[in-house]
């Protein structure tokens, strides 16, 4: 992510300080996983999950979620889609366009304090993208929070940094830009079950932790003053 600061202002010295998660709140519980999967009848699927804003032909356009899930669900038969966000998503509609079941998705909202439990119920969490002028520097509140739950996370090029942080740390599947499933693609989120969450949180407490990132941000003023 810092090179793509350097191409605007590669003159000054670059500190990059990433969105933080409070990982005490944000957590797995499996207990929460169980009940939850039990009360929605998601025992034997996959379960993706969006969280946050979703607006068409904006950021974080649910058409490319979409498109996405119609992929997949040809591979994955037992495929469920949790998107967790205040805004009016057009659900019947899209998924209608793409021939899909209208139970294979549920959209609802949650508070900060809900977020364990529903995360923890997912396998996947979702970044997907669409080019943009900042693509290289992508790195949402949403990717910590899914790696505070030990969500393993599916991204593509266009969501940037959280894009190379799944490669580089193997937290996850990176999609390419034609965002098809490679059969590799595939059997890693059909056996979700073999992801370490408890690694992929470890991850996340080291490297997006508040305590972590408010350490740093002490740290610049600390350089400043010397």
């Amino acid at each position: 992510m810092l090179e793509s600061y350097a191409d605007i202002n590669g003159h000054g010295k670059l500190h990059y300080i990433p969105c933080s998660v409070n990982t005490k709140e944000i957590t797995y519980n499996q207990l929460l996983r169980n009940e939850i999967r039990v009360r929605n009848g998601w025992q034997d699927s996959i379960v993706l999950v969006y969280l946050g804003s979703m607006s068409q032909n904006f950021w974080n356009d649910p058409q490319v979620y979409f498109d996405f899930i119609k992929e997949l669900s040809k591979s994955v038969k037992k495929l469920h889609l949790l998107i967790l966000t205040t805004d009016a998503v057009p659900v019947s509609k899209l998924l209608s366009d793409r021939g899909l079941p209208a139970d294979m998705v549920t959209i609802t909202s949650a508070g900060h304090l809900e977020l364990s439990g529903w995360l923890s119920a997912a396998d996947f969490g979702l970044q997907l993208m669409k080019p943009a002028y900042d693509a290289k520097s992508r790195l949402g509140v949403k990717f910590v929070e899914y790696l505070a739950a030990g969500l393993p996370v599916i991204t593509n090029p266009f969501a940037g940094a959280a894009h190379d942080l799944v490669i580089e740390n193997k937290v996850g599947i990176p999609l390419d830009e034609s965002g098809r499933l490679t059969p590799v693609d595939v059997d890693m989120i059909k056996n979700s079950n073999v992801w370490p969450r408890d690694v992929i949180r470890a991850f996340a407490i080291k490297n997006f932790d508040t305590n972590v990132i408010s350490d740093a941000y002490k740290q610049i003023y600390i350089d400043l003053t010397c």
